[in-house]
């Protein structure tokens, strides 16, 4: 059995002229029947076919396959060539027949660092991910600062696993050490693409399926009470959140849930996976999920773009806001989040000066409440004074009155009654009688109608006063106790279903979770049954 170093893109060329594919050594072989027809094979022959076509590395091939026949030749003798001296030759043969500073695409496995010296493992993984090839690569160091900077200005990260790079190398084996490549220049430019390609491909994948915007059209709230926070433990800039969100917290203005994810290396995933899964189940007593770095490297920003975070933002059933902490440079996070901040700092500030709008509001419709009341009061006042002026100088007209028909009776009676002294002399003792004794009931008939009409006033005056009152304190009675911490602190309850304020029962859904805020906590109830009053 002769195994093949077949490329993955040349399977097809090679199962057509016979081969077969050995699932154990995962390699491909000519069967036994083929073996006198391996020159169909050369193509993928070990150490047979040159790497390029040039004339002098053909000639060169044919020289070394001639001496390569040499050795085949002396195999039936008794051996007589050492290790050392046979992978001498086969150093040779690498020399002689591979050409240096080819450019070759390869994934980054695994980098470590030695002596300046930069080592990778670099590999080539076919779609079903199946390892086509893999072999060892170095960079000099005096190589590594200059290739490293390079390689991070065009693509603002740093050499890293998982990367595909496109490599300058230069083959190398040593008897003592084995094969490797030495590595002489990265193109970034090429790693930036596939940055790329992998960022368009997510945008492309979440369009596609409708969840692009999905997030963004949340509604933020205008006022916040309890939020959730995704970041990394000890990270600078959850310290300055933390700073100002536990002023709000201890004031009792606003709940902070903290969980805890990676934001660079290999667990990002796991641990943003984790974070969702112990966020989702109570998602629905949040306003808002802050998902802050800061502090950490801008080349780290990049181990942030994965498509199932990404997926998990968009579906978030409350609104994202973003502040991973640097002002130029987006991630896919930033992308689909609701709102994108440039720092912790910034989220924050933000949380604030919501709830200061929010509060600020409050206190002015507080204020206008009591100005209201208080010009109602003034009215009120106003016109109980306007009411008794008018009783007041109705009863000083009426009286005048009255005290003038008496004059004018008076002034009416003597020139008669001087009159009849002359005629009837002896009737003026009785006429004067008879006419103060009339005018003294019609004064005591007018005063008492006076003192009727006047109690009468005030007794409509009283009742007014009382009646107006009674409205003033009904209404300042009612403003003072239409607060709603003060209704809860009665002992009344706000039920809510699906962030809706719920007033009766028939628009209640049996299959969602109910939320009960008392006045010193919110109760979720997720089984209930519901009964309907009797009428």
């Amino acid at each position: 059995m002769i195994y093949l170093d077949v490329p993955f893109a040349q399977k097809d060329q090679a199962k057509s002229l016979g081969a077969r594919w050995d699932g154990a050594a995962k390699k491909w072989y000519i069967p036994d029947h083929l073996e006198a027809e391996k020159d169909n094979f050369a193509l993928w022959l070990p150490n047979v076919a040159p790497v390029t076509p040039d004339t002098a590395n053909a000639t060169m091939s044919m020289d070394f396959s001639t001496h390569l026949s040499g050795i085949e030749s002396q195999q039936t003798e008794k051996p007589k060539t050492s290790l050392s001296q046979y992978l001498s030759m086969v150093q040779q043969a690498i020399q002689f027949n591979v050409l240096p500073n080819q450019w070759i695409v390869a994934e980054l496995s695994n980098l470590q660092r030695r002596g300046g010296h930069l080592y990778l493992e670099l590999s080539e993984n076919s779609e079903s991910g199946h390892t086509l090839a893999s072999c060892r690569g170095m960079i000099w160091a005096s190589n590594v600062m200059s290739i490293e900077q390079k390689f991070s200005q065009v693509t603002a990260q740093a050499l890293q696993s998982g990367q595909k790079l496109l490599l300058n190398v230069s083959a190398s084996f040593h008897p003592q050490y084995g094969f490797s490549l030495q590595v002489n220049d990265i193109d970034p430019s090429f790693t930036l693409g596939e940055i790329e390609k992998v960022l368009a491909a997510i945008r492309d994948d979440l369009k596609k399926r409708g969840l692009w915007q999905q997030n963004k059209q949340q509604v933020l709230a205008k006022d916040f009470y309890c939020v959730a926070v995704i970041a990394p433990d000890s990270a600078a800039g959850l310290g300055d959140f933390q700073a100002e969100a536990d002023r709000l917290a201890e004031a009792g203005i606003c709940q902070f849930d903290y969980f805890t994810a990676t934001f660079q290396g290999d667990k990002v995933l796991p641990t943003f996976e984790k974070a969702f899964k112990q966020l989702m189940p109570k998602i629905s007593q949040y306003q808002a999920l802050i998902i802050i770095r800061g502090g950490g490297a801008k080349l780290d920003l990049h181990q942030l773009n994965k498509l199932e975070i990404a997926e998990q933002i968009c579906q978030c059933t409350i609104p994202v806001l973003t502040g991973i902490g640097h002002e130029r440079d987006n991630t896919i996070l930033d992308e689909v989040a609701h709102t994108r901040f440039d720092t912790p700092s910034k989220v924050i500030g933000f949380i604030e000066s919501s709830i200061l709008q929010i509060t600020s509001a409050a206190k002015q419709n507080w204020q206008m409440i009591q100005r209201i009341s208080q010009e109602a009061v003034l009215q009120q006042k106003h016109q109980i004074s306007q009411r008794q002026q008018f009783i007041q100088q109705t009863a000083r007209q009426f009286v005048l009155q009255q005290k003038q028909k008496i004059e004018s009776y008076q002034q009416n009676i003597i020139p008669f009654v001087m009159h009849q002294l002359q005629r009837e002399r002896l009737k003026i003792d009785a006429s004067i009688q008879q006419v103060q004794s009339q005018a003294n009931r019609t004064f005591a008939l007018e005063k008492n109608k006076l003192e009727n009409y006047q109690k009468q006033l005030q007794t409509l005056a009283a009742q007014g006063l009382r009646t107006e009152k009674e409205r003033i304190e009904s209404f300042m009675r009612l403003v003072l106790s239409s607060g709603k911490e003060t209704q809860l602190s009665r002992g009344f309850a706000i039920v809510r279903q699906a962030e809706q304020t719920m007033t009766h029962a028939k628009g209640l859904d049996s299959k969602q979770p109910l939320q009960i805020e008392m006045q010193d906590a919110f109760v979720t109830a997720t089984e209930f049954t519901i009964q309907e009053k009797e009428k």
